[in-house]
């Protein structure tokens, strides 16, 4: 059975089970692009910041922001908690070092940030990285 691409990456067979091996670079930019695609996605069920409880797909991506307030930095390092924990809960291969919000954030809906992470890497090493984001607007 394959797998689809998604998981063939994180395979140590993933040139085997996934098709042709691709160069790591790609394999990165491939994990980028889907923390991309995941903070570009409205989860509709309040997530407080505080709760421990395991996230499902039904969950999946980053939680309304809207009530945070786009000048202010506490709410802002509310709001990089909630990218960091919506990464870390369906991401797995990105370990999240740093989420810098930038204030102030010129609408209410709209988010630039950078990410600092770590990429592991098929390999069993990681590379670090550092990538800016733009969510909503």
């Amino acid at each position: 059975m394959k797998s689809g691409p998604l998981f063939c990456r994180f395979s140590a067979r993933g040139a085997e089970v996934g098709g042709p091996p691709q160069r790591l670079d790609a394999d990165v930019n491939e994990v980028i692009e889907d923390v991309r695609r995941l903070l570009g996605t409205r989860c509709m069920r309040r997530i407080d910041a505080g709760t421990s409880k395991r996230r499902t797909v039904l969950d999946y991506g980053l939680p309304d922001y809207l009530h945070l307030s786009p000048t202010s930095r506490l709410d802002a390092i509310v709001l990089a908690g909630m990218v960091r924990n919506t990464i870390h809960s369906y991401v797995p291969a990105v370990i999240v070092e740093k989420v810098l919000i930038d204030l102030p954030r010129a609408r209410r809906d709209e988010v630039r940030a950078t990410i600092s992470a770590k990429v592991l890497r098929r390999d069993g090493s990681s590379l670090p990285v550092t990538f800016p984001i733009h969510i909503g607007g």
